[in-house]
């Protein structure tokens, strides 16, 4: 009997020996707890697909090359809103500008013809002064006289900006006293007809005419 057993106790022993050593050559695979890291393997993985995965192994929509890519775009200039840099400079002027001629300035030829021209132009008055009466008349006269003083005006402006300071401190108190004589003058004039309709005709006609030719004087004596 005790030589049927052993045999029998000898192969139990046997395969608990071969249990033991299969057990330690094998490691134990534990899970990963939840908010820790992923092995190196997945990160690669994570990274390729634009973000790091999340447990259940899908890019988490907030992940940093996505909200990079969307920034990106939403701050991109809309090409209607696009500068025209086409232009000129500003602060500059064209180049044709620097091109552009000097002004002429007008010669005492020029002023002559414009003198000339404003007699002819007082044909225009004609109609009023062949109606006959006092007042049609006096109206041609003032309008006669103030196209001349007009003519004076520009004439005596355009002289301050060409004669010499001290030549014009001259002209200035020449001119001073030629209106004095001119006024005197028409008033005398007028003096024949006071108290008459005539009279306001006669003032107004007489300053015309001496205007007209203080327009000739100066053009004569100081233009170039």
């Amino acid at each position: 009997m005790k030589k049927a057993l052993l045999p029998a106790l000898l192969a139990c022993v046997f395969l608990s020996g071969c249990g033991s050593t299969g057990n330690e050559g094998t490691a134990e695979i534990l899970p990963v707890p939840s908010g820790q890291e992923s092995p190196a393997g997945d990160q690669g993985s994570a990274a390729s697909n634009g973000g790091v995965k999340g447990t259940d192994g899908s890019v988490p929509t907030n992940s940093p090359s996505t909200d990079k890519n969307s920034e990106s775009v939403s701050h991109a200039p809309a090409t209607a809103e696009t500068k025209d840099n086409t232009g000129p400079v500003q602060g500059k002027e064209p180049a044709e500008a620097g091109n552009k001629p000097a002004e002429r300035k007008e010669t005492k030829a020029d002023y002559l013809d414009k003198l000339k021209g404003i007699e002819e132009g007082l044909a225009d008055l004609d109609p009023l002064n062949e109606e006959g009466t006092t007042a049609s008349m006096t109206q041609a006269a003032d309008e006669t006289y103030k196209r001349w003083d007009a003519a004076l005006n520009e004439i005596y402006g355009e002289l301050k900006n060409r004669l010499a300071e001290s030549a014009m401190k001259d002209l200035k108190e020449e001119q001073r006293k030629w209106i004095a004589e001119r006024d005197e003058a028409a008033a005398k004039v007028a003096e024949e007809f006071e108290g008459g309709t005539m009279e306001a005709l006669q003032l107004v006609a007489a300053k015309a005419e001496m205007t007209k030719k203080r327009c000739y004087e100066l053009v004569e004596n100081y233009m170039k």
